[in-house]
């Protein structure tokens, strides 16, 4: 019975790892997708979540990478007895590597296809084995060209795996001559920024090949930029009258939709969002544009254009980092202690103040003992950060960092956003000096990156993410800085080492909360007292509280004596059991 090794992430992939079960091949699993887990754990099948795992069979006969995004690394095809096989939606040698269906529409191609090929240690160069093309319509779009793509599989693979098992297929070299490459990193030309002096038939091509459905898009989003706003159409149709008035002029505006004019035909705009994914009314666009008959909508110059293009591809390769940092801040707030959900209370909210000074000793000592260089801001951002972990039970809360948006230049601002969430995985043993390090490592990270604002309607799973209804908010700078509603902001002031509280709470926690953030001093002092035995003190060493006092009232009206319950900790889990939490 034949060996073979699946790698892939997608439906298509299990349509073809079943047709292996029932030819009778023997098959072990690569993948990270959860669904495709289960479906091994169902069939008693052995499921590896990352290409790099110790794999139990040494060799296999065959290994197939079927919507695979990871390489195959050399050392696994030296474990293939036979051929190792990939599937790529594209006619190779053209549209090799990444997002071949959406660059083969923009290219303007009249057909399309797809290759089952050799596995080389260069990206889809090995020997052809099969083909299936097809031709391309003027009204598809991404979405249904690689539908087309799929059904072709899936009706190949049945031929595939008979021409391999009789012997009978043949391999022929790729002409690379012929062929055309596109890095994951490689962005369309301005990112799709729309510049309306550009043909109607144009700007369709990018609108449909841009459209992926309810599926990741790494690649891009169309957008025009609007007086207050960047905006993403979700609808572009042509009306096939020819242009009279200069490109970007709005030549009519109905309930649902607008017309504007390009360098050819007027095009039908409609069903418009936010770059940051807010669906907003045609009604409250106009009225937030001063939109009229007439108006003129931007169209950036070829410079904005090329510049925009290099930093959107330079921001690319972290938006997964990104991802990951907002998935586990949002399951964060599922554990939190602090901040309280008693923040979220819809009654009177009243504002608090209050300001911490950090000895200069202690970062002085930081300094000196930190794995990496390290500013001021840093340092003070870390140690608030680490005194509300603390309170939380040594576990994330969640938080956004307001970064300085010194990497990005001005005029691309409304592209991307520098906020961040700050998440750190540290034990409550752990040594304070590496919490310190993994900290000041994180946050020099997410200064130093930026990220584009229309991730959210790009990466599904991301945008069903929920932000949470109650906050930290850590800020760099005043100018960014508000006082939002159901949220502790703390500002860090670098030049006078102090870190500044601002709370907006509701009034029955006014002794609680003010208690927990005073408290800090005492923890900053605790520490400062230790100097260069911060090189062995661990976390739960630190004196988290010393008695706190006053009075806690709850929303159900019962109050809760501090200096009866303890410590912050006491407080919160006291609280917790009231709400019936």
């Amino acid at each position: 019975m034949e060996e073979c090794l699946v790698i892939g992430e997608d439906e298509l992939t299990l349509q073809c790892a079943n047709f292996l079960l029932k030819t009778g091949f023997n098959i072990t699993f690569v993948s990270p997708v959860l669904q495709i887990q289960t479906w091994c754990r169902d069939k008693n099948i052995s499921c590896y979540e990352n290409i790099h795992e110790d794999l139990k069979i040494k060799e296999y006969d065959y290994l197939f990478s079927i919507v695979n995004s990871s390489m195959v690394p050399s050392f696994l095809l030296k474990r293939i007895k036979k051929l190792a096989i990939n599937y790529h939606d594209s006619l190779l040698p053209k549209f090799a590597g990444v997002n071949a269906t959406p660059w083969a529409l923009l290219s303007g191609s009249r057909e399309h296809g797809i290759t089952w090929h050799v596995i080389t240690e260069r990206p889809d160069e090995g020997d052809i084995i099969l083909q299936k093309r097809f031709s391309l319509k003027p009204e598809d779009t991404t979405v249904s060209v690689r539908s087309t793509c799929k059904n072709l599989a899936v009706s190949t693979f049945p031929i595939l795996v008979e021409q391999l098992m009789k012997n009978s297929f043949t391999l022929t070299p790729q002409n690379l001559k012929e062929r055309t490459y596109f890095s994951l990193s490689k962005k369309p030309y301005g990112n799709a920024l729309i510049s309306w002096k550009s043909s109607a038939s144009d700007i369709l091509t990018l609108h449909r090949a841009l459209t992926f459905g309810n599926i990741t898009n790494v690649l891009a989003l169309p957008k025009f930029i609007g007086k207050n706003n960047i905006y993403i159409p979700l609808c572009v149709e042509s009306t096939h009258d020819q242009s009279k008035e200069n490109p970007g002029t709005i030549t009519n505006i109905k309930e649902t939709h607008f017309s504007i004019s390009t360098s050819s035909n007027d095009l039908l705009i409609s069903d418009l969002v936010t770059i940051d994914g807010q669906k907003i009314p045609l009604s409250n666009f106009i009225k937030e544009n001063e939109i009229k008959i007439g108006s003129l909508l931007l169209s950036p110059s070829k410079e904005l254009l090329t510049k925009f293009q290099k930093l959107s591809e330079k921001a690319l390769p972290f938006e997964r980092k990104y991802l990951s940092l907002n998935k586990a801040n949002f399951l964060a707030s599922e554990k939190a202690l602090f901040p309280h959900p008693s923040l979220n209370s819809i009654s009177q909210h009243s504002n608090f103040f209050h300001t911490s000074q950090v000895p200069l000793e202690l970062i002085k000592t930081i300094k000196n003992l930190a794995s990496r260089s390290s500013n001021v801001d840093e340092i003070l951002l870390i140690l608030s950060f680490l005194y509300l972990y603390q309170v939380n039970d040594s576990s994330s809360f969640p938080n956004l960092v307001h970064l300085p948006s010194f990497v990005i230049p001005k005029e691309y601002k409304d592209f991307f956003s520098q906020i961040a969430p700050l998440y750190l995985e540290v034990a409550h043993d752990e040594p304070f000096l590496e919490a310190i390090n993994q900290g000041l490592e994180q946050v020099h990270f997410l200064k130093n990156h930026y990220y584009l604002r229309d991730m959210g309607l790009r990466y599904p799973d991301y945008n069903e993410l929920k932000p949470s209804t109650y906050n930290v908010n850590f800020f760099f700078s005043k100018e960014n800085q508000s006082l939002t509603k159901n949220a502790l902001n703390i500002s860090i002031d670098s030049r006078n080492l102090k870190i500044k509280f601002a709370l907006n709470a509701n009034e029955s926690i006014r002794d609680f909360f003010p208690a927990v953030i005073k408290n800090f001093s005492n923890w900053l002092s605790f520490i400062n007292a230790r100097g260069e035995n911060l090189k062995t003190i661990k976390l739960n060493e630190i004196q988290l509280a010393g008695r706190l006092y006053g009075t806690y009232t709850q929303p159900n009206e019962k109050d809760i004596s501090l200096e009866k319950a303890g410590t912050i900790i006491d407080i919160i889990e006291l609280t917790s059991k009231e709400h019936g939490e």
